[in-house]
């Protein structure tokens, strides 16, 4: 059955690229703890056919947006011409059809980069960067309710970084890495968020041969799972590679063995099912890049998917539908383009023509998408092209 309807829906999905497709469907999906491992429910509905843009704004970024209790929210900062954030940026709409500006706090020489639901709430997460105190700090806000939105603060947050925030049936935490002023960031750092929106202290994550620095992390169903490129390296052989560490409460960490299928690849986002887990990514750091996935049962043994050979690379993963949906980009010239992968048990993926998943629109940068009702809405940011006023958030929904 659940082949069938995967089947069906790769079906629908290219048909609606072409311009005598009726309909696409939508779908909104809510991952949930149950069992040993998350499952997703679905509640498919129509959509119209046409991208449109709903939200624009020059000298502007957007980098992510959600489905929240009533409506979306989208994140990024208001930018000069050279690119610096000059101010943190939060949207709301009940529908995708008109955007509504949240009035933040402390939201100075701030970009927002993420904004995540976890244990009933929306955190908004991003980076202050104080060049007169020579100072980087993480900044986060939360709301209960997806339109009123307040400002944590804590002493831990000066030169460090929050990367990620996850539910999990043990508590709510906080991921991310020590950020030193002008410099790269490096560690890993946990906190835990009680359910009056404090963090609590930082807690360093020190696992023998573990990530040099965070770039992700999950709730698997019974431990967390850290990933992150190793430095230096336990082959000694100067090539990129993801490390994993796990840990059952948060506070207790270690290493996994390396994993050979990962050698000389970058893991952007690892994805825990029913059945497993899976991880998307890219093979090689300097560009181009070329896109790959991964499956494993257990977290410790990893083997490689087969991917569509070609340049790019994939960021994110997520449940739609019983169907596993990849979201990343190709290059395009001098610029990318957002493009879509798709498969039933991560073990195989194909790649969406362009234009059905995500607008196709050559130097719009975009790796997100959210469905309210019957509208996905989609935020990104056209980046360099010459004679326009840019960075230029955009939002398109259809």
């Amino acid at each position: 059955m659940w082949a069938r309807w995967a089947s069906a829906l790769v079906v629908l999905l290219i048909a609606g690229c072409s311009t005598n497709a009726g309909a696409t469907p939508a779908v909104a999906v809510n991952s949930v703890l149950a069992s040993a491992r998350p499952v997703a429910t679905v509640s498919p509905s129509l959509a119209p056919v046409g991208w449109a843009q709903t939200y624009g704004s020059d000298l502007a970024e957007l980098h992510d947006v959600v489905a929240g209790p009533h409506g979306l929210a989208a994140v990024g900062c208001a930018a000069d011409l050279s690119g610096n954030c000059l101010e943190g940026l939060l949207l709301t709409s009940p529908d995708g059809s008109t955007w509504t500006k949240v009035d933040l706090a402390g939201a100075a020489d701030t970009r927002i980069w993420r904004v995540r639901q976890a244990g009933g709430r929306l955190f908004a997460i991003g980076d202050q960067v104080e060049d007169a105190k020579a100072e980087v700090r993480a900044a986060v806000w939360v709301s209960h309710d997806g339109s009123s939105w307040q400002a944590i603060d804590s002493p831990s947050f000066t030169d460090r970084s929050v990367e990620d925030v996850i539910a999990s049936p043990a508590g709510t935490l906080a991921v991310g890495i020590h950020a030193p002023y002008s410099s790269e960031g490096y560690g890993v750092v946990v906190w835990d968020i009680s359910a009056q929106d404090a963090f609590g202290l930082p807690r360093d994550v020190r696992a023998t041969d573990g990530p040099a620095t965070l770039a992700g992390a999950v709730w698997t169903g019974d431990r967390y799972l850290a990933w992150g490129p190793c430095g230096p390296c336990p082959s000694g052989d100067h090539v990129t590679s993801t490390v994993l560490a796990v840990s059952a409460d948060g506070r207790t960490w270690r290493a996994l063995p390396t994993i050979a299928a990962f050698h000389g690849s970058s893991v952007g986002q690892i994805l825990a099912t029913a059945s497993g887990l899976v991880a998307v990514g890219r093979r090689g750091t300097a560009s181009p890049t070329e896109p790959r996935a991964w499956t494993s049962s257990d977290g410790a043994t990893w083997q490689a998917a087969a991917v569509p050979t070609g340049q790019g690379a994939l960021g994110t993963v997520g449940l739609e539908a019983g169907l596993l949906v990849a979201r990343g980009n190709e290059p395009v010239g001098d610029e990318r383009r957002s493009l879509t992968w798709i498969s039933v048990d991560g073990a195989s993926w194909t790649r969406l023509p362009a234009g059905v998943d995500m607008p196709d629109l050559t130097g719009y940068d975009a790796a997100s998408r959210a469905t309210v009702g019957a509208r996905a809405c989609v935020a990104g940011t056209f980046y360099g092209r010459e004679n326009q006023l840019e960075p230029r958030a955009a939002i398109y929904c259809r």
